[in-house]
């Protein structure tokens, strides 16, 4: 198999924003002071940032890194949703891709409203294939996962274990995500509240 170009995988996922918002998308847009980003959606309040693997961010480290957070700071001050599009991510999970740029743009097809949801504990397998066909990350080794069931479905779930790295902090969050293509109103709030009644964090 050839190597894709960054171009190629850059100009697909131009195309797709295109094919979605049409006019209402900008290209290579300035959007708060001189940060820019691939794709900007002004009426959504969204922008969308490419990295390819062979970016400079392997050469300079921290600095990017550091001007990447600065970045994300200064558009979340002016209320700017940022989202980063690895190039793996989108050669191997574009779909999943496309389900978070829908979700954030709110304008998923199919929408569920939380309250109408059955919240469970799942187990390590059930959580394993939901995060593994809905999650852009692979799934977590072990933890404690909660989910929303709609229609006998997992539409929803976060993962819950023990802080690595914190110990300041006795849990912290591995994964949380929706089902692809769906938007679960309240979803967040309502998994987080069973977590605090039930293990009293």
């Amino acid at each position: 198999v050839g190597k894709i170009s960054k171009t190629s995988t850059e100009n697909a996922l131009k195309e797709y924003c295109k094919s979605i918002f049409g006019k209402d998308v900008q290209f290579n847009a300035k959007v708060v002071g001189d940060y820019t980003s691939l794709v900007y959606l002004p009426e959504y309040k969204l922008a969308i940032d490419y990295s390819a693997l062979t970016d400079e961010s392997e050469e300079k480290g921290g600095k990017i890194w550091n001007y990447k957070y600065n970045k994300y700071m200064a558009y979340q001050k002016e209320g700017i949703k940022l989202i980063n599009v690895f190039e793996d991510e989108w050669i191997n999970k574009s779909g999943i891709v496309k389900s978070v740029i829908a979700n954030k743009a709110k304008i998923s097809e199919n929408k569920i409203y939380a309250r109408k949801c059955e919240v469970r504990e799942l187990s390590n397998s059930e959580a394993k294939i939901f995060y593994y066909h809905n999650h852009i990350q692979d799934p977590p080794h072990g933890g404690t996962h909660i989910g929303l069931i709609y229609k006998d479905e997992i539409v929803s779930s976060i993962s819950f274990a023990k802080s690595r790295f914190n110990k300041e902090y006795e849990y912290e969050t591995l994964r949380f995500c929706n089902k692809r293509d769906h938007s679960v109103a309240g979803a967040l709030s309502r998994l987080i509240e069973y977590f605090k009644e039930t293990y009293n964090p």
